[in-house]
């Protein structure tokens, strides 16, 4: 695999003054000892109330920053999947399980 090794977690969340964000980074470090970033969600920029206002989080936000944190468990599970089926397709989902491989591969 090319990408960085998992478990990722949700790091940080940074609010005021800026927009915020939220981090997604490996927990194993890096040779320097800090944690690799993976990912940055940015907040949206809350137009309601005028350019003073922070950014914010929306919930939908942080449910992506937990679902790119999970990618590396969810690769491992359909690897896994996909070696105890070989073959057989017991549950009809061959086709999808090797489509999700390769998109997660960059093999699609």
């Amino acid at each position: 695999m090319e990408h960085t090794p998992g478990p990722w977690i949700v790091e940080k969340w940074y609010g005021l003054p800026e927009p915020g964000y939220i981090d997604i980074r490996s927990v194993e470090p890096n040779a320097s000892g800090f944690r690799r970033l993976i990912a940055r969600i940015a907040g949206r920029w809350n137009m309601k109330y005028g350019k003073d206002s922070a950014g914010e989080i929306a919930p939908m936000q942080r449910a992506d920053a937990r679902l790119i944190a999970s990618a590396p468990d969810l690769l491992e599970i359909v690897l896994e999947l996909r070696e105890y089926d070989r073959g057989r397709d017991l549950w009809g989902i061959n086709d999808k399980i090797d489509t999700a491989i390769a998109k997660a591969t960059g093999d699609a």
